[in-house]
C-alpha cells in the first residue's frame, strides 16, 4: 500500500488538515490503517477516496444494485410458488 505525509494527502482529495483528523476520529478503523514513522502522520492514498463525493457515490449505488440483486433472490427462494424454488 502507498502512503503520503499530511501535506501531500491535502492535496488529493481537496480536504482540509481538520477535515481529515475529524474523518479518522469517527472512522477509527481506517485510523489504524495509517502510519507513524519518524514522528510523522502517513495516509494510505487508497483513503482519499472516502473524501471524494464521486467516487463514493458510484460505489454506493453499485452496492444498492448487488443489495437489490440478493433481496430478490431471497424473495423468490422464500417463495414456495415461485419458478426458481420448484425447479431446484
Amino acid at each position: 500500500m502507498k502512503y503520503e505525509d499530511l501535506k501531500k494527502f491535502i492535496i488529493s482529495p481537496k480536504s482540509s488538515k481538520s477535515t481529515i483528523y475529524r474523518f479518522y476520529k469517527k472512522n477509527e478503523d481506517l485510523f489504524l490503517e495509517t502510519k507513524f514513522t519518524n514522528g510523522k502522520r502517513f495516509f494510505p492514498v487508497d483513503h482519499a477516496r472516502y473524501f471524494d463525493s464521486e467516487i463514493m457515490f458510484d460505489e454506493n449505488k453499485i452496492l444498492r444494485q448487488e443489495n437489490q440483486s440478493m433481496r430478490n433472490l431471497i424473495d423468490c427462494l422464500a417463495d414456495k410458488e415461485s419458478l426458481l424454488h420448484t425447479s431446484g
